[in-house]
């Protein structure tokens, strides 16, 4: 469970890339993108690199969270290739 700034995307992500993360939209309101509102994905990038987006961390009790703070430490190993 946390607070945060949920975003809604005019397009849905999950076509082109891995998505790893969803939201439940019936806990929150204000929601529109359904049942399938991604909220963390990755993939990888046409010149061989790496990307990955996360919607979280728009809050600073989030980076007091050592939950929050492993999944950044994970994206950030992911994306360099480690």
């Amino acid at each position: 469970m946390r607070t945060d700034e949920w975003y809604d995307f005019q397009t849905n992500p999950r076509a082109t890339t891995t998505v790893l993360m969803t939201i439940d939209e019936s806990t929150y309101t204000g929601g529109t993108m359904g049942a399938d509102h991604p909220l963390v994905w990755a993939h990888a990038t046409t010149g061989g690199g790496r990307a990955i987006y996360t919607e979280m961390g728009h809050t600073s009790e989030s980076y007091a969270d050592p939950l929050f703070r492993q999944h950044l430490v994970g994206a950030i190993r992911w994306a360099a290739g480690m």
